[in-house]
């Protein structure tokens, strides 16, 4: 009797010692009103050398390569005459890991972003990726659209 209970006794206690995965936590600063003009022949603009935010590592696990580029965005518009496409772009070097207490992106105070560093809390190491933006997004007009636009962003 005591053959049978042990493994099954064995297999209780270690399931009870195993630690749980360590998901990853991070916290996004971003700016929440952008003012864009795109030229009338329908183009559109890539934000280029300053990311829209900070990705900070809440976490106790370094936030990867996979984490970053493993990201998913799904954005709502007001009008279905402008498209936002944001992504975690691939600079080069890597951003990657980013660690925990540790805030990274690409802030110019050329272009105003340095209002993003005001809201990083004292512990919080910043990571400054300049000139290399890793959070980035792409707007596109449909069709002939005036005035403003509003979307809704969810980031995962």
């Amino acid at each position: 009797m005591q053959r049978r209970t042990a493994p099954a006794l064995l297999v209780l206690c270690l399931s009870l010692l195993a630690t749980p995965a360590r998901a990853a936590h991070w916290d996004l600063i971003y700016v929440d009103h952008f003012d864009v003009t795109l030229c009338d022949n329908g183009c559109g603009i890539t934000l280029a050398g300053q990311d829209f935010g900070i990705l900070v590592n809440t976490g106790s696990v370094d936030l990867t390569d996979a984490d970053l580029f493993n990201t998913t965005f799904t954005v709502q518009s007001s009008t279905p005459a402008i498209t936002l496409l944001p992504f975690i772009n691939n600079p080069g070097p890597p951003i990657a890991p980013i660690h925990p207490g540790e805030a990274a992106g690409s802030v110019s105070s050329f272009l105003n972003g340095s209002v993003l560093l005001t809201q990083l809390l004292p512990a919080e190491i910043y990571h400054n990726t300049t000139p290399l933006q890793f959070i980035a997004f792409e707007i596109g007009r449909v069709q002939a659209f005036n005035g403003p636009a509003r979307f809704d962003v969810v980031m995962k």
